[in-house]
């Protein structure tokens, strides 16, 4: 529902959808995607600096971090349908703009670009010894 609201009230001051000029500060309002979020972000991260200095990984190391994914696992059954049925019903309100797809499109790159691109980029050249440094 705050989802919505969100994404309504940006329709009615700009038209884009992304409230704040920010796609996630919508979401982050959402009980259940915010927890998604979290969980995700914290996992991540916590990932990748337990295996930052592994060059191979045993079973033993998997068989350690089975109550990590058991966690994550737990928070994506319990929110995974409801976020997405919020991020629908808000994007599907935007969506009767038949240049909105495209927008959004366009907007994904740009903050892809603008946001991300040289971040994953360094890390990978820095970090491409590791793992997680040759995945990306």
């Amino acid at each position: 529902r705050r989802v919505r609201e969100a994404v309504v009230s940006t329709q009615s001051t700009g038209g884009d959808c992304y409230p704040n000029g920010n796609a996630f500060s919508a979401l982050l309002n959402s009980e259940a995607c915010s927890a998604l979020f979290y969980q995700g972000t914290c996992y991540g991260l916590k990932t990748a600096a337990k295996y930052a200095d592994v060059d191979v990984v045993s079973y033993d190391m998997l068989r350690r971090g089975v109550n990590d994914i058991r966690s994550l696992g737990d928070t994506m059954c319990a929110n995974v349908e409801a976020c997405y049925n919020e991020v629908y019903d808000a994007v599907s309100s935007c969506a009767v703009d038949e240049a909105y797809l495209e927008g959004v499109l366009e907007r994904a790159a740009d903050m892809y670009k603008a946001r991300a691109q040289s971040q994953i980029a360094e890390f990978g050249a820095s970090n491409d010894d590791t793992i997680m440094g040759r995945l990306v």
